[in-house]
């Protein structure tokens, strides 16, 4: 359910921080409690503010997806990091925190408590929890250092597991695209790109991507 469905929220507004950079830089100044951004935009939007407690003016991040910043030496990541101890309220939401290893949980964790659990940076982290491999390349995890750093973060974290959630329902509702939606539907079905009214694109890497995105029920149009 909506956030906006619900009796005591129905009245919050959000405002959409998409499009070129005048379209973004005028979402920020409207009057709203929630605004939405992408992870692309993380850097712009950190260099649009600043960097300073005064000019960070979000008391709350939310954070989908937050496997996606779980490389530290990405863009995303180094440009949150400046800012995101300056918001009292943080929330890092995702199904795969640790895709890969142990190492995808130090950037993420930063964004959470700056450090505090797992290290002020991530050399630190990996010479207190991991080893290096044999052929210098990479990191594996030492023995016994896995319950080590579940212990540290276990009172920052909430997780669910499939037996913890209900049973799933399925509604199979039809309906035909007609007119400018199926119009768009056969333009992305062909040319993998289709750039949407709000300034947005709408961008398949792969052949997998574009099926997948062309299955779903088209909500970005």
């Amino acid at each position: 359910m909506c956030i906006r469905d619900r009796e005591h929220t129905k009245h919050l507004r959000f405002a959409k921080v998409l499009g070129n950079t005048k379209q973004r830089a005028a979402a920020l100044n409207t009057d709203a409690e929630f605004y939405l951004i992408n992870r692309e935009n993380i850097p712009w939007l950190i260099d649009y503010l600043g960097t300073s407690k005064e000019s960070w003016v979000f008391d709350a991040i939310v954070v989908d997806e937050s496997s996606s910043f779980k490389n530290h030496a990405s863009k995303r990541f180094k440009a949150l990091k400046k800012v995101a101890k300056y918001s009292e309220y943080r929330t890092l939401l995702t199904a795969t925190p640790n895709s890969n290893s142990y190492l995808d949980l130090w950037s993420q964790f930063y964004i959470l408590d700056g450090g505090a659990r797992l290290g002020w940076n991530i050399t630190a982290y990996r010479n207190s929890y991991f080893i290096p491999d044999f052929d210098g390349w990479g990191y594996h995890i030492r023995r016994g250092a896995v319950k080590e750093i579940q212990d540290r973060i276990q009172d920052r974290v909430i997780s669910a597991s499939y037996e913890d959630l209900p049973d799933a329902t399925s509604t199979i509702m039809e309906s035909p695209l007609t007119g400018k939606l199926h119009k768009q539907y056969i333009e992305f079905e062909q040319e993998a790109l289709l750039k949407l009214e709000d300034g947005d694109e709408l961008n398949a890497v792969n052949a997998a991507v574009k099926t997948g995105a062309n299955c779903q029920n088209m909500r970005v149009l």
